[in-house]
């Protein structure tokens, strides 16, 4: 997960990642991604700020002057379970471009839950080769 040089590996919509400053513990990296929704296909670009906490809890933060959002928030934790690992998500996002109106936040949220269900077996299948 924070293998930031290849998270392409992890999705097929990221068409370019790129770590442009590292730090101890804070990483910034561009992202653009190529997604469509029924007829609305857009490429997004997003320049954000990721920390890994003490706790092993990833945060990202956009920069909105290099990105395609007004705010993007997201905090990953990564729960170890008895013998498996549960990794829980949330976001707020506040993009700076226009979803037409039929598309509307229901389906924007069920395609992030939809590509987040793949990336995460595909994360899986890279753990385990």
């Amino acid at each position: 997960m924070t293998d930031y040089a290849h998270l392409d590996r992890l999705s097929k919509t990221i068409i370019e990642n790129r770590v442009l400053e590292t730090g101890t513990d804070k990483q910034r990296i561009r992202l653009v991604v190529r997604s469509c929704i029924l007829f609305f296909c857009k490429t997004i670009k997003r320049v954000e700020d990721i920390e890994t906490l003490k706790n092993g809890d990833i945060v990202s933060i956009a920069i909105p002057q290099l990105s395609d959002f007004h705010y993007a928030l997201e905090h990953w934790q990564i729960l170890a379970e008895q013998n498996q690992t549960r990794i829980k998500y949330r976001a707020e996002l506040q993009p700076s471009f226009y979803i037409p109106p039929l598309i509307g936040p229901w389906l924007v949220k069920f395609k992030i839950r939809d590509e987040l269900a793949t990336s995460t077996a595909i994360l899986e299948n890279l753990a385990r080769s």
